[in-house]
């Protein structure tokens, strides 16, 4: 065997034994069970592409850590009880031009439609994503270019909270389960979750209900949106309440996710026997199922019942019974 392929065999072997290694490693240091893709996805990397898989991976480590060292601060990011209210005063000039986003873009005067479109860009418009989006095909070109703009910057920083606040929950989980604590540290750890829970769930569903993701991305909150739901539950049953279980199994089946919806809808009614909420929910994942005997056995449960039906509820009835 030539002096060649002697040192090209104990490269192959060499770069075997650090990826190995690395895999090793990174299952041994891994935090959760969805970790181990990662690092058996690099590893079969760093196998088939001898040095340059471990040089690119190498390299990328080194850059993170040299550039993007410093930890992000979650000051403005994790949900705290503790809050500061600032006076601000408002602006009266803008105020007295603003009118509903809707009837702002059938305006045809393309000027006084920039002009809107300009002071939105100041203002929060966190609860009309929706019409927004529909902006982005207004005829002009000027329009279409700030709400795309707005509507970009409000689901970048949507993305990211709920990335840090939904990982800070992960991380307090395990922490609680995993750690030795004091009676007090476990109770404020505890509170502490429950707190981002609720408030992560109230700020995803303001604008997953508003439809502004594509069906991808839509169901993957929807899960998000679960899982911490879920989490909660296994620590406080009681400690949601009803609108949150109305609220998640709507969104469930509306990605189709219905045997979650089914847990939640089971859930809500365990916890919420006499509530509306509860009949709301299992009337609209049954119609969405095609289940129509469960369906009218629900309905005929209800008005038999000594529950108030309250006008949402009749009117959901009134809907799905003519579908």
């Amino acid at each position: 065997m030539s002096y060649e392929i002697k040192m090209f065999v104990l490269l192959l072997i060499v770069n075997a034994v650090i990826a190995l290694l690395y895999l090793i490693i990174g299952i041994i240091l891994r935090r959760k069970k969805e970790g181990v893709k990662h690092y058996v996805m690099n590893f079969l990397v760093m196998l088939l592409c001898p040095v340059c898989g471990i040089l690119y991976f190498s390299t990328g480590t080194l850059y993170r850590l040299i550039f993007m060292h410093k930890d992000v601060d979650l000051a403005d990011v994790i949900f705290s009880k503790e809050r500061t209210k600032t006076a601000v005063h408002a602006d009266e000039e803008r105020e007295k031009n603003i009118v509903p986003m809707e009837e702002a873009l059938t305006v045809s005067d393309t000027g006084s439609l920039r002009q809107y479109m300009l002071n939105v860009l100041r203002g929060d418009v966190s609860a009309s994503l929706h019409v927004l989006s529909e902006a982005l095909n207004n005829d002009d070109p000027e329009t279409a270019h700030y709400a795309a703009s707005i509507l970009s910057e409000r689901l970048n920083e949507f993305r990211f909270r709920v990335q840090v606040i939904y990982k800070y929950i992960l991380d307090l989980d395990e922490k609680c389960k995993k750690e030795k604590h004091s009676r007090e540290e476990l109770e404020e750890m505890l509170e502490d979750k429950k707190t981002n829970i609720l408030l992560l769930v109230s700020y995803m569903e303001s604008v997953i209900s508003q439809d502004v993701f594509s069906s991808i991305e839509q169901e993957s909150y929807v899960r998000m949106m679960n899982d911490i739901c879920d989490i909660l539950y296994d620590d406080d049953p009681s400690a949601l309440p009803i609108e949150f279980y109305e609220n998640a199994v709507r969104r469930l089946v509306d990605v189709k996710l219905y045997e979650k919806a089914q847990v939640l809808m089971e859930r809500s009614f365990a916890l919420f026997p006499y509530e509306p909420a509860s009949f709301r929910s299992a009337l609209r994942l049954y119609f969405a199922l095609g289940e129509k005997e469960k369906f009218y056995e629900m309905t005929e449960r209800l008005r038999n019942s000594d529950i108030a039906v309250d006008k949402d509820t009749f009117e959901l009835i009134q809907t799905f019974s003519r579908g």
